[in-house]
């Protein structure tokens, strides 16, 4: 059937049949007699005449896109119909909604993603973008571990305090626990901090976002030192492990040979990080070995089971079989260090070597750390007498 003059016709010429009668050629007689019918399934029109059949294909109107643009939102936090006028309206007139790629069958304001709402009507087609986004828990970065005696510090130049939006120092409530420790000066108005004690001091922050509400709550350790580090060469040239009595040592004979070999290594002037980690090893051993001997019971932390055994220190020196002048040496030994500060601060010493932490420690600077060591060897020889009773 040659009846007509193109065979596409345009989608807006097809909402009224009659219109497609113009596209018939002038000439041809039997016009009136065709008979149309649209399958939009096909996107076609079907024509039929005494049962011959010629098919049109329609042009798809091009319909007008318009980008309402791209806001984004906090979740919980903003208010999407002040964000965004006539929002309510903009979802119930939907067409379409997609989540990252996906067509969803509703829009769910609690869903982190990237949306977008369509709205097509006859000769336009609407999209808005909306970026939604969930907020994080504040977030605590220390930048330095090792810090100056007496030295005031800035928390910005010791930390980085990022809120729930990903941004620094906004909109946070800082709170700074120094745990009773009277050496630490905190000026909570200026931001500053100044530790007065050497060695290991803990502090607790917690950063409350203002915001969302949401806490991040730390502990941080930093290993105070003086300004000069020397160590003259008769110090350098002794043991680090020794005893603080003159008495002979009744130690198992691992341990006494683990305790020579420390000292070795710890003289030889290339090594100065293997003796170090093997001094932790050397601690918990000789705690472990002190409850054993007392009938105490153990836990897997070492901060827990020292604490135990400088507990039973003043005990144990007080009731033992040593002179005078020996028990004067360990209670003054027990006396220097039995602060729960000194406690905490000497196993986060021993843990910078050997459990994750910033740095590692050297011999320069377990000298200075020696006491402990003294003690629990004074501890663990009367813990030996009493064991052999």
């Amino acid at each position: 059937m040659d009846a007509f003059i193109q065979k596409q016709i345009p989608e807006a010429e097809t909402s009224n049949l009659d219109n497609l009668q113009k596209y018939i050629k002038e000439d041809f007689k039997l016009k009136r007699f065709i008979e149309f019918q649209k399958d939009l399934t096909a996107n076609q029109i079907n024509c039929t005449l005494f049962g011959n059949k010629k098919i049109l294909t329609i042009i798809p109107k091009v319909k007008h896109e318009d980008n309402l643009g791209t806001v984004e939102s906090w979740i919980g936090i903003d208010n999407l119909s002040e964000q965004i006028t006539d929002f309510d309206d903009l979802l119930k007139n939907s067409t379409k909604i997609v989540l990252d790629g996906k067509e969803q069958k509703s829009f769910n304001k609690e869903i982190e993603g990237q949306w977008k709402i369509v709205t097509e009507t006859e000769n336009v087609i609407e999209t808005l973008h909306l970026i939604l986004k969930d907020t994080n828990q504040p977030k605590i970065v220390q930048k330095q571990s090792i810090l100056k005696r007496g030295m005031d510090y800035n928390l910005d130049n010791l930390f980085t305090f990022t809120n729930s939006f990903g941004k620094e120092d906004e909109g946070l409530i800082f709170e700074i626990d120094t745990k009773n420790n009277s050496t630490i000066n905190f000026n909570k108005g200026k931001g500053i901090i100044n530790f007065g004690r050497v060695n290991e001091n803990t502090i607790s922050i917690k950063i409350s976002d203002k915001k969302t509400k949401k806490i991040h709550e730390a502990d941080f350790t930093f290993k105070v030192e003086e300004d000069s580090f020397d160590i003259p060469k008769s110090m350098a040239e002794a043991d680090l492990v020794t005893m603080p009595i003159s008495k002979e040592v009744n130690f198992r004979v691992d341990i006494a040979s683990f305790i020579r070999e420390i000292n070795q290594i710890f003289k030889i002037e290339d090594y100065s990080f293997v003796p170090v980690v093997s001094y932790r090893t050397l601690i918990e051993i000789v705690v472990n070995d002190i409850l054993d001997n007392q009938n105490i019971d153990k836990t897997e932390s070492l901060l827990k089971n020292y604490n135990k055994v400088i507990e039973v220190g003043n005990t144990l020196i007080k009731d033992s079989s040593l002179d005078d002048a020996d028990k004067r040496v360990l209670s003054a030994l027990l006396s220097s260090i039995n602060s729960k500060e000194e406690r905490e601060g000497f196993v986060a010493f021993l843990n910078l070597s050997t459990h994750g932490g910033p740095r590692i420690i050297n011999k320069v600077e377990a000298m200075k750390k020696t006491q402990e060591i003294k003690l629990l060897l004074g501890l663990l020889y009367i813990s030996g007498l009493d064991k052999e009773k």
